[in-house]
């Protein structure tokens, strides 16, 4: 297993249906399975986690760089994620799994 040490990880989630209509097919649900085990590990350790269920790339993206802002503010220091993230439903600023 490889592991890095990013300065921030932002886990992106979805459910299999909404994998299957963005693939515009059936997602095997063994393949995601495994995928979902093989990222378990980012998953508990991830700073930002969205689940990007009914929300376009654009909506993700706003999403992401307003939890960004969060942890990292204009003067470029790393904050400890002390605080919810204001960027709407099913983003969370996370420390070490947990919903801060």
């Amino acid at each position: 297993q490889r592991l890095s040490r990013p300065e921030v990880l932002v886990y992106l989630d979805a459910s299999a249906e909404s994998i299957g209509r963005r693939l515009g097919r059936s997602a095997d649900p063994a393949y995601l399975a495994e995928q979902r085990r093989r990222l378990a590990h980012a998953r508990e350790h991830c700073n930002i986690y969205v689940h990007t269920d009914g929300l376009e790339s654009d909506e993700v993206a706003t999403r992401v760089r307003a939890a960004l802002r969060v942890l990292r503010p204009a003067d470029g220091e790393m904050e400890p994620p002390d605080r919810e993230q204001e960027g709407g439903a099913g983003t969370h600023l996370t420390e070490h799994g947990r919903t801060l």
